[in-house]
């Protein structure tokens, strides 16, 4: 209590320990209530990450993005989740933003993915190793003009399909195979 409060020796390990630990919780306590507020909706209109999402939303809803479909879409149903095709995803939703007057965009776009996933929005990439990464890699096999074709993306990984309008039927899920690091499969491609 002594060391929480300030009061005790400075040179005392346990102070040092216990007040990066309350650093660390509150730290958590933030994030935590920020994915609570985007999750009920309370974070609201204002949210940046929420403009962000509903932007991409619209681009579907009116047709500029086309699901599953190549070179008309960034972003794919697949059967091993909702992804979005990285640059072209954020390039897109901040340009909207940007059309509409909003000045408060972040120019980088590992930023942009930063803010999507501190409000719940992005699946983390983790590692074996422990590495961290908010972007994936993998092989979409889909058909282009009635033939078979696969292709590697670099994508990001949406936690919700609020980002799908919900009058629309989905697509039915392309096949996708997530590539570790290395280029190699790491998963069955959602088939078991």
């Amino acid at each position: 209590v002594m060391a929480l409060a300030g009061t005790s020796n400075p040179n005392n390990p346990l102070a040092a320990l216990i007040k990066q630990a309350d650093s660390k919780s509150v730290s958590k306590d933030i994030k935590d209530s920020r994915a609570r507020m985007a999750a009920s909706g309370m974070g609201g209109a204002n949210s940046l990450a929420i403009r962000l999402i509903r932007a991409m939303h619209d681009l579907i809803q009116e047709g500029t993005w086309e699901i599953n479909r190549v070179g008309a879409s960034p972003i794919w149903v697949t059967t091993e989740g909702l992804f979005g095709l990285t640059e072209e995803v954020i390039k897109g939703a901040v340009g909207v933003l940007r059309e509409q007057g909003e000045s408060s965009l972040p120019n980088d776009y590992r930023e942009t993915l930063n803010l999507l996933a501190d409000w719940g929005y992005l699946h983390t990439n983790i590692q074996a190793n422990g590495q961290q990464f908010l972007t994936w890699e993998i092989r979409i096999y889909a058909t282009d003009r009635g033939k078979p074709i696969e292709f590697n993306a670099h994508v990001i990984r949406f936690t919700k399909e609020e980002l799908l309008p919900r009058a629309m039927i989905p697509p039915e899920p392309v096949r996708a195979v997530i590539l570790g690091r290395d280029g190699a499969p790491i998963s069955s491609g959602g088939i078991q």
